[in-house]
């Protein structure tokens, strides 16, 4: 058993290996639906990471301008995903969040016509709509030295 410190003082202990999710979970239940991403040990992680040593951990919810960050974050792969569907052949460039929400730099050999928005919007839609174990396509957090995030079939 390991022992987690949350923000307020309290202490809960868990197994070794339990998800920050399930913490969540067994703090509340609308902690559990709120929570984006969480601070371990002042690092921020995903929520389906597990934990295996004692820590602080700080829950982040909707709301919060962590939060925000991340899910502007995630927005941007969701949109570079649903862009490079519809055009197979594009670049990838960046797509960092920023204060006011998030970019993406694309390079296409042609030029797309402004009726393609649309297109993209409702891709990225159904993009995000994927990731039920129905549609096979779920969003983890996989960090590979500076880059990080990744949307993988399963």
């Amino acid at each position: 058993m390991i022992h987690v410190s949350l923000p307020d003082g309290s202490k809960r202990e868990v197994a070794s290996g339990t998800s920050i999710l399930k913490v969540a979970e067994a703090i509340g239940p609308r902690l559990f639906k709120d929570a984006v991403c969480a601070f371990v040990d002042g690092r921020l992680r995903d929520l389906r990471e597990t934990l295996t040593t004692d820590c602080t951990l700080t829950l982040v919810a909707t709301g919060a301008p962590q939060a925000l960050e991340v899910l502007r974050h995630t927005t941007t792969h969701i949109m570079a995903q649903a862009v490079k569907r519809l055009f197979p052949e594009v670049k990838l460039g960046i797509g960092p969040a920023i204060k006011d929400g998030f970019y993406y730099d694309f390079e296409l050999s042609r030029r797309s016509a402004p009726k393609t928005s649309p297109a993209s919007s409702q891709r990225c839609g159904r993009s995000s709509q994927k990731t039920s174990k129905s549609s096979g396509w779920r969003f983890l957090r996989e960090t590979h030295g500076r880059f990080s995030s990744a949307a993988v079939r399963t």
